[in-house]
């Protein structure tokens, strides 16, 4: 009869030993595909901050190059303004000079 019980206990601790192992297995696989998981999320998540970056900067090109057509215009516009202003003060000054040569030579 001892020899029966020595053997169960031994059939148990086989028994539980090949649980064990299979449990740390079990453990390794699920901690691996965790891991894998966890990478996928971590891979996803940077391309989408990289398509976010990139469509924030895109839109802040555009944003920018408004700002400059904008600013160009306005700049074009001042530009016309100030040339309109220069010819009417060179018609001035050439017809104050007709003048004065016209009075100048009346007075001759």
């Amino acid at each position: 009869m001892t020899l029966e019980v020595f053997r169960s206990v031994r059939q148990a601790e086989l028994e539980a030993d090949a649980i064990i192992r299979d449990a740390r297995a079990e453990s390794v696989r699920i901690r691996d595909e965790a891991a894998k998981k966890a990478e996928d999320v971590v891979r996803r998540a940077m391309g989408s901050a990289e398509q976010a970056e990139q469509e924030y900067r895109s839109k802040q090109i555009a944003l920018a190059e408004g700002e400059l057509r904008r600013l160009r215009e306005s700049q074009d516009k001042e530009m016309s303004h100030m040339r309109r202003r220069f010819d009417e003060k060179k018609a001035e000054a050439v017809s104050l000079v007709i003048e004065r040569i016209v009075r100048l030579s009346g007075d001759r």
